[in-house]
């Protein structure tokens, strides 16, 4: 085996350096996509529409850049978007959730302190009710709408 000479070195290194690059950028965009869009707050994963066995339901308003569903900032089931053109909410199975429409599904009202940061840091600054508590879809949750 040849020993790598100096130009071989620098090689290896350039496509290391640019290899890490790019594994960061897809990591931050993925973070980026997994927390929802504009202010909309989503799980970061799929799940399978079990966990907490409370009915999350109220009209969706939105307050201060925050989405709440009645007095309550919301996490949103994966997948949920926030569509810029329409103004509104928009699930992962692509129905259009508008500002007024009435939603329910199951989930639960977890305090804001006992979220992990990830999610308490983007509902910090939302309006707070007077439990501490915010409205928590499932993961995996089928939202019902009504107008």
């Amino acid at each position: 085996m040849r020993p790598l000479t100096l130009a071989g070195l620098m090689a290896v290194g350039l496509l290391t350096f640019a290899a890490s690059g790019c594994g960061e950028a897809e990591e931050t965009d993925a973070a980026a996509e997994w927390m929802g869009t504009g202010p909309v707050v989503a799980h970061r994963e799929a799940g399978d529409g079990g966990g907490m066995e409370a009915l999350v339901e109220g009209p969706l308003v939105l307050s201060e850049g925050c989405l709440m569903v009645g007095e309550f900032p919301v996490i949103w089931p994966h997948g949920t978007r926030w569509d810029d053109d329409l103004g509104a909410v928009r699930l992962s199975d692509g129905r259009v959730v508008a500002l007024g429409d009435r939603v329910s599904g199951g989930g639960g009202y977890p305090y804001l302190s006992d979220l992990g940061p990830d999610l308490a840091e983007r509902l910090a600054d939302c309006p707070t009710n007077a439990y501490g508590e915010v409205a928590s879809f499932n993961a995996g949750q089928r939202i019902s709408l009504s107008e």
